[in-house]
Order: C-alpha cells, then structure tokens, then sequence
C-alpha cells in the first residue's frame, strides 16, 4: 500500500504540490470575486516584480520563491472564490487542474466538464488520468520558468514585463474560478474497482489492474 501511494505521488507530482498549496482556512473579508481576484494580481505582479531585480545568480535564486509565492497566492484565491459561493468543500484535484489548464491554453472539454441545463457536472479524475494533464501544465509553466531564468540576466527592462505576466496569470486563473463556481456543481467522484483503482467513466477494464469494471 505504501509503495501505490508514493508511486501516485511521483506519477502526479504537480498536482500534488498545486494541492498542498490550499489554504486550512480563508477569510473573504467581504469581498467580491471581482475584488479578491483584482487585489491577488495586484500582489502577484509585486511579487514578480520583486523577484525579477535582483540580477545574474542572485536573480536565479528568486525563481523558485517566486512561483511558490505565486502559487499559494493563486491556490488561496481559488478557495477564497470558491468559499465566497459557499463551494469550498467541492474544491478537488480535478477543478484545481482545469482551472490551470484553461489558464496556459489547454481546454480539457468533456474530458471533464459536461453541462445540463444551468448545472455543470464535473467528473473528478483518477490519478491515472489526471497524470498527463498534470504533466502538460508543469510543462507550460516549466518553459515560463526557462523565460525567467534567462530574463535575471536583464533585470531591469523584463523585472515589469515578468511582474504583467504573473498579474496577467493571476487574473486569468481568478476569473476561471468564477466561472465554474458561481454555477450549480454537481462532482462526480471517479469510479473504483473491486481492488480500489481509480477507473475512468467509459473503462471496460481497470487501468491500474485490469480487472473487469
């Protein structure tokens, strides 16, 4: 048992260092959507901005503070959107990876996602699913981090450009959250086999045993 769970850990690494950036608890403070979303982009920008002056290696050190910072910060207002709906407790993996999918361009669809009437159905993945999703967006973002690390060698003229990005991103992932929260969800958990393995709706077999579904 402990050696299926660090094998899921490794296979889905980025979603699971996404999760363990959510919040114990948040506090809305009153605020709209609109309103949180606004004000994490404004923190994300100064955060990049920040991180992006220092130059040369001292500049390369920051990168990786940066996307934890920006991260959380991210992580924080999906929750935060989430609880201002009263949803917080339908925030999963799967919503969490489709709201950053949509972010860097990659549209899951009915992968995940099926609409009836004014209710979205939501379909949380298993872990073997999930796992490419996972990978193409640590792949987006990791190439964003390669235009970092080439941008620490000219501080000052990219430091604003790096900190409209992540305003930018933040923006995106605020507005993304909106939208699928402030709809009625219904989520569907992934369906098991007689062995536990998370199986896909469609699956004849199980992905992980094989066993008939």
């Amino acid at each position: 048992m402990a050696n299926e769970k660090n094998k899921s850990f490794d296979e889905n690494w980025f979603a699971d260092i996404l999760m363990s950036f959510a919040p114990s608890s948040v506090d809305i403070e009153g605020k709209t959507p609109d309103e949180m979303t606004s004000s994490a982009s404004w923190k994300a920008f100064w955060i990049s901005t920040g991180a992006a002056i220092p130059p040369g290696p001292l500049g390369l050190a920051t990168i990786l503070p940066e996307l934890m910072a920006i991260t959380k910060l991210q992580m924080n207002l999906i929750y935060k959107i989430a609880a201002y709906y009263h949803k917080q407790g339908k925030v999963n993996k799967t919503i969490v990876m489709l709201i950053f999918a949509n972010q860097v361009g990659l549209a899951l669809g009915k992968q995940v996602v099926k609409r009836i009437g004014r209710r979205v159905i939501i379909r949380a993945l298993g872990s073997k699913a999930i796992r490419p999703i996972a990978q193409r967006i640590a792949t987006k973002i990791g190439a964003r981090l390669a235009q970092k690390a080439i941008g620490r060698w000219i501080p000052f003229v990219l430091a604003p450009i790096f900190g409209a990005f992540s305003k930018s991103m933040t923006t995106d992932i605020g507005r993304e959250a909106d939208k699928i929260f402030s709809q009625d969800i219904e989520v569907l958990d992934p369906i098991k086999c007689k062995n536990g393995h998370d199986a896909n709706d469609g699956d004849k077999f199980c992905p992980e045993c094989g066993i008939s579904l």
